[in-house]
């Protein structure tokens, strides 16, 4: 059950609108024109700050606000009915930003919301849940003897108990729906409103990347014989002690997963059971599905399984990754107190720890974070960059042209983009590149005044920071962003700021 949110900041809204140009009196100098535009402020009043979402498409704001003692939801201004509480879960943009979902409560009654429409009370609801394409939407409802499934405001399932959380589950186009739940003491998958068969126990079941598949692990008891088993699409597999890691192809066409034999670990994959290992880590496939890899943990060494093949033996083995089209593969190793890379065969090192591994969209590039000599630096195709107190995990552009990760100097930080340094400031956050374009963007501090930083171009609109987990939000044309953060003005207390930020597109 949800408690009651009390943190409450009493703030105002704008809009801060910025565009490239050129500065009038130095045509060759770019800088950001900025214009606020303020929004309603009598509905923001009463702001519960860490509930403000921007949906997906960064058109609509919404929040919990309090009012006299109770709790509303503020949609772009609009305010709401009250409530005498409002699930700090709460709001809920679906993906494609049209509809809004929250939880509320009157009394000992618990409401999904849904465009400001009530559905029906209960003891107590989950967390509602959109499909990926909008929509539908989803909540497990507790009842006074029973627990039930609710889809578009409708009761498709009653059972014994239904799990509150991580439970439901969308196929990846919408089309289908599953969940578990205890019927009496035994426990069923339903798939598409269809129960299937009754197990001692059964875990969340999982989609195929097409929508087309569907696998669960089950558990059944036969005396003081403990049996576990996959079940996909209705069909039980081989029977182990258990089952462990599973995971479709991302073509849908393959499926592997782990399994305890006795003490050891085998992997099964398209059916067929390999070798037995002390410890085996979740299957791993390449893009275009055609390689498998999975980690091998054994006493004195770690080592690769490729394809069913024996490949690299070292102390340690992590972060085994495909490159996205498949034809690379990377992974970390430690041997003794040094790491190394891996790529293509070739090693890289050693270093004290290697972190975030990231290929190029288009594979032909790899960066990484690596230690060394207690500093730290990033590595590009094997090159290993400048050296800085720390460094933040690497982001390629959209082309796989260009390389942008954030550095710290003493008590300064930087962006450094393609090996260059931006200017040095006491703090920056949020960096990265325009989608479809190599043009970035950072947010900057310098006397504790955050500001918004394009191609290294500083705005000079000032802000007291942005809001936890906010982000630089592009818009569909890519003609500007928006992001959430607090702004001073003269005579008032901390502003809440709705920024959008415009920017050209042409050539630099």
């Amino acid at each position: 059950m949800d408690k009651k949110i009390t943190a409450v900041l009493s703030v105002w809204g704008y809009i801060l609108v910025f565009c490239v140009c050129a500065v009038a009196q130095n045509p060759a100098v770019p800088a950001l024109k900025e214009k606020v535009i303020p929004l309603d402020l009598e509905s923001q009043r009463g702001v519960i700050v860490p509930s403000l979402k921007m949906s997906p498409d960064s058109k609509h704001v919404a929040f919990i606000a309090l009012n006299d003692g109770k709790y509303r939801v503020v949609l772009d201004g609009k305010p709401g009915k009250d409530y005498d509480t409002i699930s700090k879960d709460s709001p809920i943009f679906s993906p494609d930003s049209r509809h809004l979902a929250y939880k509320a409560k009157i009394g000992a009654r618990w409401f999904v919301v849904l465009d400001s429409v009530e559905q029906a009370g209960f003891i107590d609801v989950s967390t509602p849940q959109f499909s990926p394409d909008s929509r539908h939407l989803a909540y497990v409802a507790e009842r006074d003897l029973d627990m039930a499934v609710v889809l578009d405001g409708k009761i498709i399932g009653e059972y014994t108990a239904v799990p509150l959380n991580g439970n439901l589950v969308f196929s990846p186009d919408s089309s289908r729906f599953a969940y578990y739940a205890f019927k009496g003491k035994k426990m069923v998958v339903v798939v598409d409103g269809e129960e299937g068969k009754e197990y001692d126990l059964v875990s969340g079941p999982a989609f195929s990347p097409d929508s087309g598949h569907i696998a669960y692990p089950a558990i059944e008891k036969a005396g003081e014989k403990t049996e576990g088993f996959m079940v996909v699409d209705g069909k039980e597999g081989s029977r182990y002690d258990r089952t462990l890691y599973f995971s479709f192809s991302p073509d849908s066409s393959r499926f592997a997963y782990s399994a305890l034999v006795k003490d050891k670990q085998v992997m099964v994959v398209d059916g067929k059971p390999g070798k037995k290992f002390k410890n085996i880590s979740a299957p791993i496939f390449s893009g275009d599905s055609q390689s498998l890899a999975y980690i091998v943990k054994e006493e004195k060494e770690n080592f690769l399984i490729i394809n069913g093949k024996k490949e690299y033996a070292y102390d340690l083995i992590g972060n085994v990754q495909y490159s996205p089209d498949s034809s690379r593969l990377y992974f970390t190793a430690v041997t003794g107190k040094d790491s190394y890379s891996y790529v293509d065969g070739k090693k890289y090192g050693p270093y004290q720890l290697v972190l975030f591994p990231l290929f190029s969209p288009d594979s032909s590039h790899l960066a990484y974070m690596a230690r060394k000599d207690e500093k730290w630096c990033m590595v590009y195709d094997g090159e290993e960059g400048p050296v800085y107190d720390s460094v933040t995990m690497p982001e390629f552009s959209p082309d796989s042209n260009h390389l942008m990760y954030m550095a710290n100097k003493g008590d300064k930080w930087c962006v450094v983009v393609d090996g260059r340094e931006s200017k040095l400031y006491g703090g920056v956050a949020l960096a990265k590149f325009v989608h479809g374009s190599n043009r970035f963007v950072f947010a900057a501090n310098e006397k504790d005044e955050w500001f918004a930083v394009v191609d290294g171009v500083e705005g000079r609109e000032r802000f007291n920071g942005f809001l936890k987990n906010a982000t630089f939000v592009w818009d569909d044309n890519d003609s500007g962003l928006s992001i959430l953060g607090f702004q001073q003005l003269k005579g008032e207390k901390s502003t809440l700021g709705i920024v959008k930020l415009g920017i050209g597109l042409g050539p630099k």
